[in-house]
């Protein structure tokens, strides 16, 4: 990508709160992963009713998995290394460890696939305006209608944030849920092989799958690497080598351990460098 690419990319998450890059991952690499969801989870793709499994598929959908290696072909894809490092400007990132999603259809039985007031921060809003330029991403891995219950959020209120905040009594400046009022949300759909980057002052979520379809995603973004910083270098190390959750209360894993019976993912020259393992010097 050029330099005007970057430019644009950077512009429009500035300034919209997202931006839809398509077709990053290759269409192989997401039925990999697919497959691999339906395996981990148990459920059928076929059968409904199997995909509703509080145990397995959690809160809105999450699933507890982590280094499969179609999951790390996707992190360490060089179309993926690209787009971030035209958004922050630098090739020497690091990749987050997240997990995958299957988010069934709302269904009145089932109340954790059918969330409410979603629409959220995953950062300390409270510290704004000093929060540092941050973006989250997720790869869309089948095509993702907006009725899907996909990406959902609200620009106009990332547009408004500064007043709007200025505004805020201050007991009510580090509630990560926002007040909507005045608001409505957007729906994002996406195809099979994009990603949604969003900026980390952007308030978004997951919307209500109105579908008779799960959505499939799996969430990847990069930051500026932190090679200096000893700790977190030897914990993102030891997560992929024994194939185990980031340390953190929101990721509990799986009880199963299925992936900690398992060799660690094999990694590219790149993916060496995106986990912390070889220096980007």
């Amino acid at each position: 990508m050029t330099a005007d690419i970057h430019s644009a990319l950077r512009r429009q998450l500035e300034e919209r709160g997202y931006v839809v890059v398509p077709n990053v991952i290759p269409r192989e690499n997401l039925e990999a992963l697919v497959a691999d969801i339906w395996m981990h989870t148990g459920a059928m793709p076929d059968e409904r009713e199997s995909w509703y499994q509080p145990e397995r598929i959690r809160y809105a959908g999450m699933i507890e998995m982590y280094h499969y290696q179609s999951m790390w072909n996707n992190r360490q894809h060089p179309n993926v290394h690209r787009v971030f490092s035209d958004i922050f400007g630098t090739e020497k990132l690091w990749v987050s460890l997240d997990r995958a999603n299957l988010k069934p259809p709302a269904d009145v039985r089932y109340p954790d696939y059918n969330p409410t007031g979603f629409i959220h921060w995953d950062t300390d809003i409270g510290k704004y305006p000093t929060i540092p330029f941050q973006v989250q991403g997720v790869l869309a891995l089948t095509d993702t209608d907006e009725n899907m219950g996909g990406f959902i959020c609200v620009p106009e209120l990332y547009r408004d944030l500064p007043e709007r905040f200025a505004s805020l009594p201050e007991d009510q400046k580090a509630n990560r849920k926002p007040d909507l009022t005045g608001y409505s949300v957007t729906k994002v759909p996406a195809k099979a092989g994009d990603m949604i980057i969003w900026h980390v002052l952007l308030p978004h979520g997951n919307g209500y799958n109105d579908s008779d379809r799960p959505r499939l995603a799996q969430y990847i973004t990069m930051s500026p690497a932190q090679e200096q910083n000893t700790a977190i270098r030897t914990q993102r190390i030891s997560s992929w080598r024994n194939n185990t959750p980031p340390q953190s209360r929101y990721f509990p894993g799986d009880s199963r351990k299925i992936e900690e019976q398992r060799e660690p993912a094999q990694l590219t020259a790149l993916g060496r460098k995106l986990i912390g393992l070889d220096s980007w010097e």
